[in-house]
């Protein structure tokens, strides 16, 4: 069996491991192959017991690191300021990867509860514009719904302070 599994999987990926130098492989999965493709979604070891042609036997163990490249979650700054400073000029999610979300319907209302921007990209940038015209400085409301690619379903709603 390999012993090295250098790089980590992540959600969709999987690893192949292959053990060598017997006629009779036991995994401790269940399987019976010399090669088996595995995809766990957590880290986990897995142990081949290989039994050569003399019934010797020979147990080696090797761990499939799991990545959990969605468990920091998504975050949304509570404001931004867009006046070309090069800090902070678009309110966006911030996440480790885009594949992370699934789906997404992300929605800022203004204080009349008018939808002012609505995205269901998860990469968007808002720059504090209507229709190519700049917002006054005022905290506006917004509601987030994204699924994960675990699964995990975050609902999120609150304010925003868009600040000139």
């Amino acid at each position: 069996v390999s012993s090295n599994i250098t790089t980590p999987i992540t959600y969709g990926q999987s690893a192949t491991l292959t053990a060598s130098g017997g006629i009779n492989y036991s995994w401790s999965n269940g399987a019976n192959e010399t090669t088996i493709t595995v995809a766990p979604t957590e880290t986990t070891a897995y142990c081949v017991t290989a039994t050569d042609t003399n019934n010797c036997s020979a147990t080696a163990c090797v761990t499939v690191d799991f990545y959990d490249m969605c468990a920091n979650g998504i975050f949304l700054p509570n404001a931004f300021s867009p006046n070309n400073d090069n800090e902070n000029d678009f309110l966006q999610l911030y996440f480790e990867n885009p594949l992370c979300i699934t789906s997404l319907h992300f929605v800022i209302y203004d204080k009349w509860g008018e939808n002012i921007y609505e995205s269901i990209d998860p990469t968007f940038k808002w720059d504090g514009s209507i229709n190519g015209q700049k917002m006054n400085t005022q905290v506006l409301t917004y509601y987030l719904n994204a699924t994960l690619l675990d699964g995990k379903v975050i609902s999120k709603k609150g304010n925003i302070s868009l600040v000139r």
